[in-house]
């Protein structure tokens, strides 16, 4: 380069051969002439990436030299916002093994302006192949001239075999066009026997008026036949337009079982926006009968879901929130319920863990933490917990339980009838119990065996009585 100085390799212009110096890069992107600083092989020969400018390089790099390379993630990229050329190509499919490392990729974008496979990824395929473990955000656009195919999504297309495991996008893409939207993905867009695991999309698909075909927030469209596994993937994204056609899915728009039976969605989740209609899972299984074609699913209360080979419940916001469909889901799943963090409303992959347990009154309860903990509103006033009368330990004294308020009194006869029968119990005040609410201590499931001194205190109580129980005679 007269500019820079550096030799740029023989097949593509913008890559540079050899490194400069790194004060004459900025995020990987040469001062003086916008080329890419390349990335090195470590010892297990993967390319390690770790500013933007070495990611368009890796780019170049598989689209006219090798497209079997591997590459891992160093550091979170941003890719600025300078547009993208899709890694892979039909004619120069990608077959190697892409490794987030759990890293984001930011300000990712591409502008569809022709049929073809367009994403980060524009067509992967083989055995072996595997994109994996990375966030990416971003916006994409469309500027489309005609109604041609364009296979969409974090990958546009995917085929013989290959795997998407652990990738999130929020990406959001905005049609600016009139012409039809088809195989369009969250994740992939169109594909055929392939793995899709632990994936998740959230961003907005904003396809205006367009004609559609083949949309889903996680796969666009399977192959007639092909074999397809989807599972533990979330949809909390937006799929936004007025046309009122389409194969259009919360988790797959289209799938086609004619030539074979061969699709599995199971532990998933679908609690985003879709127009009004449209199924929560699959848009549309065709020529499939009544077999199965996955389990153990969840969709939000409200949504449309008529496709039946793909078995999926119901659940209520409530739910949702409270951590009671994570442990449906699967390990692979959690939440933050009770941990000091933000609860995000509903199960995602990878979260906090989440456990049943007994509360302080004996339901069933919700909580990161795997011990009884005080159900809703059981709260500690006066020495004593509200609702299952538990006293804080400052009020037991060598195992009895001294009473000072009538808060006490009642939280004790509580306690006592929620099961705790032989506890013994010390009056270390004079009690009003005027106004109080009164049950009294021991009831015919739970009567009371321990001691209870008085100590020479008195109670004062009133109560009415309103019904009984006679002894038989």
């Amino acid at each position: 380069c007269y500019q820079c100085g550096a030799s740029y390799g023989s097949a593509n212009k913008n890559n540079h051969d050899e490194t400069l110096a790194d004060e004459e890069y900025a995020n990987g992107f040469c001062l003086y002439c916008n080329g890419y600083q390349p990335a090195s092989r470590n010892a297990d020969g993967y390319y390690e990436i770790s500013n933007g400018g070495q990611f368009f390089w890796f780019g170049n790099y598989i689209n006219t030299v090798d497209r079997t390379a591997n590459a891992v993630l160093r550091a979170d990229i941003d890719l600025e916002g300078k547009a993208l050329s899709p890694i892979g190509k039909a004619a120069n499919k990608y077959a190697g093994v892409f490794d987030g490392q759990g890293h984001t990729i930011s300000n990712f974008h591409i502008h569809i302006t022709s049929v073809g496979n367009w994403g980060l990824f524009g067509y992967i395929a083989g055995e072996g192949t595997v994109i994996k473990n990375f966030s990416i955000s971003g916006d994409v656009t469309t500027a489309l001239t005609s109604n041609v195919d364009v296979q969409y999504g974090v990958v546009g297309q995917a085929d013989g075999t290959a795997e998407i495991r652990n990738v999130h996008s929020s990406v959001n893409l905005t049609s600016n066009d009139t012409y039809q939207k088809k195989y369009f993905g969250g994740i992939v867009g169109r594909t055929g026997n392939i793995t899709v695991d632990m994936c998740s999309y959230s961003g907005k698909l904003s396809l205006g008026s367009n004609t559609l075909d083949c949309v889903g927030g996680i796969v666009g469209y399977v192959y007639n036949g092909k074999t397809a596994k989807i599972t533990n993937c979330g949809f909390y994204g937006d799929i936004d337009t007025t046309y009122s056609g389409g194969n259009v899915g919360g988790i797959l728009g289209y799938y086609n079982g004619e030539n074979a039976k061969a699709l599995n969605i199971s532990n998933c989740l679908s609690v985003g926006t879709l127009p009004e209609g449209r199924n929560a899972i699959v848009g549309v299984i065709k020529n499939y009968g009544s077999t199965n074609a996955g389990s153990n699913n969840y969709y939000l209360d409200g949504v449309t879901n008529s496709v039946t080979n793909v078995t999926a419940a119901v659940a209520t916001q409530t739910q949702l929130a409270s951590g009671e469909i994570v442990l449906s889901l699967g390990d692979v799943w959690g939440q933050n319920i009770d941990n000091g963090k933000t609860n995000q409303g509903y199960p995602v992959i990878g979260g906090a863990t989440v456990y049943c347990v007994t509360n302080c009154l004996r339901n069933a309860d919700y909580s990161n933490t795997n011990a009884v903990r005080h159900a809703s509103g059981c709260v500690l006033y006066n020495g004593a917990y509200s609702l299952c009368g538990e006293f804080s330990s400052n009020g037991i004294v060598d195992g009895v339980y001294h009473i000072s308020t009538a808060e006490q009194l009642v939280s004790f006869a509580k306690t006592v009838n929620n099961g705790n029968t032989e506890i013994d119990a010390k009056l270390i005040n004079n009690i009003d119990l005027t106004g109080y609410e009164w049950t009294p201590i021991g009831t015919a499931e739970n009567m009371y065996s321990g001691i209870f001194d008085g100590n020479g205190k008195s109670i004062t109580v009133q109560f009415s009585y309103s019904g009984g129980y006679e002894d038989e005679k």
